[in-house]
């Protein structure tokens, strides 16, 4: 761990290839490894400080509107209906 520096992790981030939210996870689970094994003494140094990762933005949710939803349930029968 004491050869793992800023620039591998960022390498690794780079590289990788989950959505970015998948990413910050990622990266957040790995500073919580790293924090212990600080705590412990494994490490004395921080690779992810400066750390730049993926943007995440959101997209819109895609919502039927009042009439389709109508048109949708109108258009099923038997046990279906119930589901819908």
């Amino acid at each position: 761990m004491r050869e793992i520096g800023g620039q591998t992790v960022q390498v690794f981030i780079q590289r990788c290839s989950l959505a970015p939210k998948s990413c910050r996870n990622l990266v957040l689970t790995l500073r919580m490894m790293w924090s212990s094994a600080k705590a412990w003494g494994y490490v004395s140094h921080d690779p992810f400080e400066g750390l730049v990762l993926p943007k995440v933005t959101r997209q819109a949710r895609f919502f039927f509107t009042l009439d389709e939803i109508q048109q949708i349930i109108a258009a099923v029968n038997g046990p279906l209906r119930t589901f819908y």
